[in-house]
């Protein structure tokens, strides 16, 4: 009988790993899994976050990123939101400095992850 275990992408299309060309699960299983590391002030040590989006709001790019741990060990993980600018191969991650500015980066990363929120439903 053949093991029916989870690719790894979180999809759930009962794929190995190895095994999933052609599995029809949406997910493009070649492309490999994007890293950033990221020191916080409370912390002394690295912290490996993958890249969930990079997107633009009121002209300005924007990175999203959940800490890689939590992506594998949770079924929901912290989203973190910085400014974003790339000079060749140097990223810079700056801070969002108004409660303003992050709800519009928040808003603008639901609706593209998410899709449209319609405030009727409830």
């Amino acid at each position: 009988m053949e093991d029916n275990k989870n690719c790894g992408c979180g999809c759930g299309c009962g794929h190995e790993e190895e095994n999933t060309s052609g599995c029809g699960c949406g997910h493009d299983h070649d492309e490999e899994e994007t890293l950033i590391y990221v020191t916080f002030e409370d912390e002394d040590q690295e912290v490996a976050c993958s890249v969930l989006s990079i997107f633009e709001c009121d002209g300005r790019e924007y990175i999203a990123l959940a800490p890689k741990e939590e992506v594998e060990n949770a079924d929901e993980a912290e989203v973190l939101f910085y400014r974003f600018s790339e000079d060749g191969d140097d990223v810079q991650l700056d801070d969002i400095e108004t409660d303003e500015e992050w709800d519009k980066v928040a808003s603008v990363f639901d609706e593209e992850f998410f899709g449209p929120f319609d405030d009727e439903e409830e």
